[in-house]
């Protein structure tokens, strides 16, 4: 196999390196020129094969868009909601002692299982108001919204795979 020998387009010389960032110019390390490497004899330069793209419809177009729910503003746990849970806390243990000094019991036992109904009390009205931030967020318009969507796309894949199936048979 007989290999081409580089020479520098301007002063002849052999003494010539690839550049490093592309491997299609070539320095020559004589005069310091920049040339571009000629393309081989007889060998076709490489050509970009374009393949047409299938055609897509606009319902298909549509519903590869993607469809973001909608974000329920959440400030997080702000100072007031963390001082209204310690007042509820303080408050079960505050109404639990005192139901249990006016009833006379003094063992530890009562108190104890007093404050922990306190605290259950108190748990399930936070609860509670978790409970209807959440559904209050499920029935806002933006998310109906969402919803409504979400099911034409389902109902619409769903045909699309039905008739897929009854051409496959």
């Amino acid at each position: 196999m007989n290999f081409p020998v580089l020479t520098c387009a301007q002063c002849g010389s052999s003494d010539v390196k690839l550049m490093p960032q592309r491997n299609d110019l070539v320095n020559c390390n004589y005069c310091g020129a920049i040339f571009m490497i000629p393309p081989p004899q007889g060998e076709p330069l490489p050509q970009a094969i374009e393949e047409p793209e299938p055609e897509v419809e606009e319902e298909e177009k549509e519903e590869e868009e993607l469809i973001i729910p909608p974000v329920p503003p959440r400030p997080g746990t702000t100072n007031t909601e963390k001082f209204v849970t310690f007042i509820l806390v303080v408050i079960g243990f505050i109404g639990a002692y005192l139901i249990l000094n006016v009833t006379g019991d003094d063992t530890w036992l009562y108190q104890l299982i007093a404050c922990i109904g306190g605290l259950g009390i108190c748990s399930f009205i936070l609860l509670n108001l978790g409970l209807e931030k959440k559904r209050k967020y499920e029935s806002s318009p933006e998310m109906q919204e969402y919803n409504r969507v979400r099911r034409q796309i389902r109902e619409r894949r769903e045909e699309r795979e039905k008739l897929k199936g009854q051409t496959n048979k």
